[in-house]
């Protein structure tokens, strides 16, 4: 009787372990298809609207002499961005606002130096925080990389006609999210544009400006 006793408790030991073992194995195949679908389901696209403002530094004739810190004028830059998915999509960024030169400054009669641009580019930008495997749309902190073409103007003045150059722009972006649905942008960007974009030229086929903006981003889900 005892034996039988001893036997029934072992198999109902057996069945428990393995109604357990079951369980757990069905819970955590659960965890990583649910996992999966949030990874899925977040790599979908999405708007951006951001608006900004900072500093911007141009580097032409004669600004080698200057210290930077002189040459260094406000600017503002609208940019909207439809995201394909949560690492690639398309961007289009404005900029306009005061640039400084020290060839103005000099060669130009009652000149501060000063002159007005606006320029447009469209691009690419991508989330270098999704490049691995994981996708996750809305990160708390995100690193966005952008760059592209485009055309730059800057108006006449004085004696001095319009100017119109292509452009060429690269930079970068720290988001920091303050809800679903706003954050915060940090930018740093660099544009190319022809020597004469100035009204100047100096021996070189290029020029250039660099900028740093801070300003508010607007998020709508696709």
């Amino acid at each position: 009787m005892m034996k039988i006793l001893y036997y029934c408790i072992v198999l109902l030991g057996n069945c428990l372990f393995s109604l357990s073992a079951q369980t757990a194995e069905d819970y955590q195949r659960y965890l990583e298809l649910r996992q999966q679908e949030v990874k899925i389901n977040d790599n979908r696209g999405y708007w951006t609207v951001a608006l900004s403002g900072g500093a911007t530094l141009y580097q032409g004739e004669s600004d080698g002499e200057v210290a930077k810190k002189k040459l260094i004028t406000p600017y503002g830059k609208l940019a909207v961005a439809c995201w394909f998915s949560s690492v690639w999509g398309m961007r289009l960024q404005f900029d306009g606002g005061l640039q400084k030169n020290s060839a103005i400054r000099m060669r130009e009669p009652d000149s501060t130096g000063k002159f007005y641009f606006a320029d447009g580019y469209l691009g690419v930008i991508t989330d270098m925080m999704n490049w691995g495997t994981y996708k996750r749309s809305n990160r708390p902190v995100s690193v966005f990389l952008y760059g592209g073409g485009g055309v730059a103007w800057t108006p006449s003045r004085q004696t001095k006609p319009s100017q119109i150059s292509p452009a060429m722009l690269i930079g970068g972006q720290v988001n920091i999210r303050l809800t679903d649905t706003w954050s915060i942008g940090v930018e740093l960007d660099g544009t190319i544009v022809k020597d004469n974009f100035n009204s100047h030229t100096g021996g070189r086929k290029y020029e250039g400006y660099t900028g740093v903006t801070a300003g508010l981003v607007y998020r709508i889900q696709r």
